[in-house]
């Protein structure tokens, strides 16, 4: 948990257990060669609460260690709200002073409150592992092994004595009516160890949501096929456990989390993928859309909307085109290529069939063009559908046109208008790039 010349943040409330907490590692921080830092949120919530600040001040001053107070005022007393305040807090406090270690009092009995609240809400197995000893290498719990009675104990031979938070008796809570209620009633019908029960159960399951986790980092790394893109068909060979586990690492590869985001969100992207409509999309929380666009499923921001562009292009000159992070390449040449590109990203036309002035512009209503190779006309409609390009990308595909007639579909196909034949005495030359990748 604590590594040689570490600063670690200690939060303390003044309570028995962020007490127990402080002193326990103040006796051992020769020990474990560490700095400490004391950290109090007051949450202006009750009314004695600035007694609270006053005795953790003290409490550090007494052991010599620095201290930071913060006060503020929450818009409501929600769990989640003041849950979320808290760890801002430490998070700021942590960056400020350089701290890479942020301890938690979490004791045995607030694992077993926390498995029951979660099983309530019918969370997996990464919920019912509870709270972790160390989460994301810089949340410590140093006392989650220990016992209410233990840190009771322990405090009392100090001869320290917490302040009392009355909001903790506050059945308003689904926590405290968990810890007041519920518990002694299991305790005392149907199991005399059910918080032991509940913290081995919790342990048993972060060691196989562990193994989980690693099956399916590997399943996430084999199904990614650029960013926020996963493969279709690689996604729907992995086991249901796995696939919603990969959903959720693609959520932490772009949020760092999955806050707010619950079974039903989940079990929508996985009716996405296996319904019979190759386009869909859905908005998530967070501001995440997850879209499928044939055999590609996509999780990202919510997209950026892509209004009707036109630019004039120069030749022979480079010409931007910020509406999309583009742009395009013009030359002229007199000779013949000796070989010919794909006309995908890079074409080549007869130039004496062009003509001034040539444009990019994304599509319109009835758009159509004769495609390379082709003796008839192709709307440029049928022509993404065919080509399976995503429904989000496009408007934002360029077309390069020459008065009313479109010579080339940047990225896939050119026009057999405009194609280079004996006869042809000056070739354009185009390129386009992606000023994205």
């Amino acid at each position: 948990m604590i590594s040689s010349k570490e600063i670690v943040l200690v939060a303390v409330s003044g309570g028995t257990d962020s007490l127990a907490l402080l002193h326990s590692l103040n006796n051992l921080q020769s020990q474990l060669g560490c700095h400490l830092h004391v950290a109090h949120l007051n949450h202006g919530l009750r009314s004695n609460a600035a007694k609270d600040t006053t005795y953790v001040c003290q409490q550090a001053q007494s052991l010599d260690l620095p201290v930071t107070v913060r006060e503020i005022s929450l818009p409501n007393s929600s769990e989640a709200s003041a849950r979320q305040a808290r760890y801002q807090f430490f998070e700021q406090v942590s960056n400020q002073i350089g701290a890479s270690k942020i301890a938690l009092g979490h004791h045995l009995g607030d694992q077993a409150e926390t498995v029951l609240m979660r099983l309530f809400r019918g969370s997996g197995i990464t919920g019912l592992r509870g709270m972790l000893k160390v989460r994301d290498g810089k949340f410590i719990r140093p006392l989650l092994t220990s016992s209410r009675t233990e840190i009771e104990e322990f405090t009392h031979s100090l001869g320290l004595t917490p302040c009392h938070d009355e909001s903790n008796m506050d059945r308003g809570y689904l926590r405290n009516r968990i810890r007041i209620d519920l518990m002694p009633h299991l305790k005392e019908n149907y199991n005399p160890n059910i918080q032991e029960a509940l913290n081995r159960m919790a342990e048993i399951l972060q060691g196989e949501s562990d193994f989980l986790d690693t099956i399916a980092t590997t399943a996430f790394d084999a199904c990614k096929i650029g960013a926020n893109i996963l493969d279709r068909d690689n996604f729907l060979n992995q086991h249901p456990a796995i696939q919603r586990r990969i959903l959720r690492l693609a959520m932490i590869e772009q949020l760092g989390c999955t806050a707010d985001l619950y079974y039903k969100h989940f079990e929508s992207m996985i009716d996405l993928i296996n319904g019979h409509l190759p386009n869909g999309r859905l908005h998530l929380p967070n501001g995440l859309v997850f879209s499928r666009a044939y055999n590609q499923l996509v999780l990202d921001q919510s997209p950026i909307q892509t209004d009707e562009f036109q630019y004039e292009v120069t030749v022979p000159n480079v010409t931007d085109l910020p509406a999309i992070h583009g742009k395009i390449s013009t030359s002229v040449r007199s000779n013949l290529p000796s070989s010919y590109p794909d006309g995908k990203f890079e074409a080549v036309f007869d130039w004496d069939i062009s003509q001034f002035p040539l444009y990019v512009r994304n599509r319109r209503d009835g758009d159509c063009f004769q495609p390379f190779g082709m003796a008839g006309r192709k709307k440029i409609k049928d022509l993404l559908i065919d080509a399976k390009v995503p429904q989000s990308e496009r408007d934002r595909l360029p077309l390069l046109v020459c008065e009313a007639q479109i010579m080339w579909v940047i990225g896939y196909r050119t026009s057999d208008l405009f194609r280079i034949s004996k006869r042809t005495k000056r070739v354009l030359h185009v390129t386009y790039e992606n000023l994205n990748q």
